[in-house]
Order: C-alpha cells, then sequence, then structure tokens
C-alpha cells in the first residue's frame, strides 16, 4: 500500500477505493480497464509471488523458442520433431498449458466456493471449459458434427469444419454472457475484480484459438507467422490469466490484512 493510499483511506487499497459499493454496471470502460491494470501491477510488487512469475515467464520464453526453431527447421524442410510446436497435440507447449489451466482452475474453484462470489463462479466455469477443450477437443469434435449441417464447400471461403467450430464457441460465449448478466446484482469485491481480469484475458485467448484460425484458414501465405501469433498469443495470455488465479490467494490475504 502507498502512503497516498494510507492516508486516503487507511486499510484500503487503491481497488478497494475505486469498487466500494460498487456494481460492475456503474464503472465505465475506462475505470474497468484501469481497476484491471491496477490488480496487474499490485500483484507485480508482492514479492512473496514473484518466483511463481518469474518461473511462468522462463518456460512462457522457452516454449516461443521451441517453436521458432520448430519453423524455421521445417521452413528449411530439416527434421525437426513435432513436440517443439506449439499447435501439436501432446506437445511441450500444450502439456505445460494443460499444467497451467488446470492448476488455475483448481484455485478459481476453491475461491469460488470460499467467497461464493458469482463472477469466479463463471471464471472457474471459463477456466475449466478451456482446459478440458484443450484436453479433449471439444470445439473441434463439436465442429465436426456441426459441419455436417453444412455441406461441402463451407460459405464465404470458410471451410465447414471453422464454421463448426465457430458455432460451437458462440454458444459458449453465450453462455458466458449468460454467466455474467447472472452476476451483476453483486456488489464487486476484491475477489470480483480478480475473477473479471482473468475471464478477460480467457477470453480473449478464446479470440486468438478461433480468431486467427480462421484468418489462418483464409490466407493463402504467411501460415507459420500467423500460426505463431495464434499460439503464441493463446500461450501468453492463458499464462497471464493463470499466473493471476494462481497469485490471488496471496494477494486476496494481503488485501484482507490491509498491506
Amino acid at each position: 500500500m502507498t502512503w497516498l493510499e494510507k492516508i486516503m483511506d487507511p486499510g484500503k487499497t487503491a481497488i478497494q477505493l475505486r469498487i466500494e459499493g460498487r456494481r460492475l454496471t456503474q464503472l465505465r470502460p475506462a475505470q474497468m480497464r484501469e481497476i484491471a491494470w491496477l490488480l496487474i501491477l499490485r500483484i507485480a510488487t508482492v514479492r512473496a509471488i514473484r518466483p511463481l512469475f518469474l518461473i511462468i515467464l522462463a518456460v512462457d520464453t522457452a516454449m516461443l523458442a521451441f517453436h521458432v526453431y520448430f519453423s524455421y527447421r521445417y521452413a528449411m524442410h530439416l527434421d525437426v520433431s513435432e513436440m517443439f510446436d506449439l499447435s501439436t497435440e501432446g506437445g511441450y507447449g500444450e502439456y505445460w498449458e494443460y499444467l497451467l489451466t488446470s492448476s488455475a482452475t483448481l484455485v478459481m474453484v476453491h475461491l469460488a466456493l470460499t467467497s461464493r462470489d458469482r463472477f469466479c463462479m463463471v471464471a472457474a466455469g471459463v477456466l475449466g471449459w478451456l482446459t478440458f477443450d484443450n484436453m479433449l477437443g471439444f470445439h473441434e469434435g463439436g465442429g465436426q458434427l456441426l459441419s455436417a449441417h453444412f455441406g461441402p464447400g463451407g460459405l464465404l471461403g470458410i471451410e465447414t469444419q471453422e464454421l463448426g467450430e465457430m458455432l460451437v464457441y458462440a454458444s459458449v460465449g453465450v453462455a458466458l454472457s449468460l454467466g455474467l448478466i447472472w452476476s451483476l446484482a453483486d456488489p464487486l469485491t476484491d475477489a470480483s475484480v480478480i475473477a473479471l481480469t482473468v475471464t478477460g484475458f480467457s477470453a480473449s485467448a478464446a479470440v486468438f484459438g478461433v480468431g486467427v484460425d480462421l484468418l489462418n484458414s483464409l490466407a493463402t501465405w504467411g501460415h507459420l507467422v500467423i500460426g505463431f501469433v495464434e499460439d503464441g498469443g493463446e500461450l501468453v495470455l492463458m499464462s497471464i490469466a493463470s499466473a493471476i488465479t494462481l497469485a490471488s490467494p496471496s494477494l486476496l490475504a494481503r488485501q484482507t490484512a490491509g498491506v
């Protein structure tokens, strides 16, 4: 807590001062972004959880470097293991993301059960969906089933498989929207801010997984670069969401104590 925060209201953080007694609908988009950045900056100042962030940063950097190495060898038609490719099922990057998101899901479920916060429940559902979808390929399987109804040739140059996957994620997006609407009646808490920030980063990762993937399927060149943006962007955003979630118990304990 800074000296200014202590003078303004001892025992309360900058985030608490901005959300006290408010609901999400009472905040403007600019205020929401400000609170999210305040959360990230506050987490960055907690020394106890810096090793966690450094580990995640180091492994992410290694995974991205592996992918660049794979892409170069692949482009040069040289032998290279597909385990280095971020998009490979069962590759190093996939296993690392499984570890991150499954751990984050367990922490968010615990936070939802202990806080009874609806936003935490929604965030736990989002993290759980993304974890099991990555592991079991729900959107690919659902896309394949739905693609049978589009007929051959797709639509507007989009393959039927891609259309099916978009519909699956659109359905998940509707469920997420309903969950957020259900949560609007509750006033914001420290746990709510964490959950909303995590949900935002997770939803952004899904945009990379579906939107950039669609762009890659429509592109006539640059597939390696677009693929790196898709898989790398998804990994980085999910790492941020997971890191915030994993840091949340320590952060909430400090904020409860007013430090």
